[in-house]
């Protein structure tokens, strides 16, 4: 999951406001930023489950590096694809 900002984030406030649920249950993962600390990429710890719902959520309390609080606070769903189909060898 990667998400772009126009300014420098507080890495730590993002951590704290930033989650991934399915079903209810938050998804473990970890982050990464950009040099510039823009983008932030979560990265589940384990592989999506195929054909789920996932809720992202993010909140106001993500601030730049002076503290100023998101102004645009959200949330988003998805779902994941299907399994791949198995073949079975004639």
């Amino acid at each position: 999951m990667v998400l772009q900002f126009n300014d420098q984030l507080d890495p730590i406030t993002v951590q704290t406001a930033f989650s991934m649920t399915t079903g209810g249950t938050a998804v473990p993962g970890a982050f990464t930023y950009s040099t510039n600390d823009e983008t932030v990429t979560f990265t589940p710890s384990t592989p999506l489950t195929a054909s789920t719902v996932y809720t992202v959520n993010y909140t106001a309390q993500i601030t730049d590096t002076v503290g100023n609080a998101l102004t645009n606070p959200g949330n988003f769903s998805f779902t994941t694809g299907p399994a791949p189909a198995r073949s079975v060898p004639p």
